[in-house]
């Protein structure tokens, strides 16, 4: 794994790893490899760094100059922008030997750069393939964060964005309306805990209402499980979003970017809310409609999520069949 963390990724999944930004390491990782995967999330896009882009694309490039089988691994792609930056992503993305994406809105973005030499093919987010920790633990988990379990839980998971002074005093307003209307406890979910602590313990500390933030460092499968406790949930992340369909949890999503519109369309969700027109009405209703159709939500979702936690291990299938396991 390359890591910017190696000793806490190897303890967390129990894999090697190394600096991903010490080049020595990450040639000798690759010269003891027979296949590199890129993924997964959101890495080949410039909105957020133009310097990511750069990086993952490099490791590609340099993979391929030796010799090596690449798969890009059920990403999410763009968006990309400037033509250098678009026409260098087509160019390497055109060596590799299979490309698997998450959304259809994926591969359609792929072949308008130019992708046309892999096979390019429509799987599902990895996530959908990850296995929760029991519910003790997760109970365990909320009741150490200061979460009255004993409530509806509405789970929040936020993250820092352009603009926020304008559309943060909606998010507020509209969510502690929404769970004093519902007689809900707010939890909040930093999904990923660097950025989006700061955030959650902003908001839970301006609430009316009982209200909690999940600050420790949880794995993955912990994260899964906490979901799993939530009554509702309510994101800007598109793997909270993700979590709780997987954990059959009725969630709504805030579209601050393309990834979690395209996400929300696979769920047959409708009257998306964007960041960008965002008011403390329409969440709170939106909140609302969700709550009282949740059982119906939930039940739809079933069959939807289903077909991704299949298609989610296809990916796996698919890159070990280009080492011949």
């Amino acid at each position: 794994m390359l890591s910017g963390n190696p000793e806490h990724t190897t303890e967390l999944h129990g894999v090697k790893a190394v600096n991903r930004m010490a080049m020595g390491e990450l040639i000798a990782a690759l010269k003891e490899s027979e296949l590199l995967v890129s993924g997964g999330g959101s890495l080949l896009q410039n909105v957020t760094s133009s310097r990511s882009l750069g990086y993952y694309l490099s490791v590609i490039w340099l993979a391929k100059r030796m010799k090596k089988k690449v798969m890009v691994y059920a990403q999410g792609i763009g968006p990309i922008t400037g033509l250098t930056a678009r026409t260098v992503t087509a160019k390497i993305l055109n060596l590799v030997d299979y490309i698997t994406v998450r959304d259809f809105e994926s591969k359609s973005y792929l072949e308008a750069l130019g992708v046309n030499r892999p096979e390019i093919r429509v799987t599902a987010d990895p996530s959908f393939a990850i296995q929760p920790v029991s519910l003790d633990e997760a109970v365990e988990i909320l009741k150490a964060s200061g979460v009255k379990t004993e409530m509806p839980l509405i789970g929040i998971s936020m993250r820092p964005w352009k603009d926020q002074l304008q559309w943060l005093p909606s998010i507020a307003t509209g969510l502690e309306v929404a769970a004093k209307k519902i007689g809900a406890a707010l939890v909040f979910l930093p999904m990923q805990l660097d950025q989006d602590r700061g955030l959650s313990v902003q908001l839970a500390s301006q609430m009316n209402v009982p209200a909690a933030v999940v600050a420790a460092k949880l794995s993955p499968s912990q994260m899964l499980a906490v979901v799993g406790q939530m009554s509702l949930v309510v994101g800007m992340r598109l793997h909270a979003l993700m979590f709780a369909a997987s954990m059959g949890v009725p969630m709504m999503g805030i579209a601050y970017d393309p990834k979690v519109e395209s996400f929300l369309h696979v769920m047959k969700q409708k009257d998306i809310l964007s960041i960008d027109d965002l008011t403390a009405t329409d969440l709170e209703g939106r909140i609302l409609d969700v709550w009282e159709h949740r059982d119906i939500m939930v039940k739809e979702a079933v069959v939807e999520v289903e077909k991704l936690r299949t298609a989610a291990l296809e990916n796996a299938d698919l890159a070990c069949s280009l080492i011949g396991l």
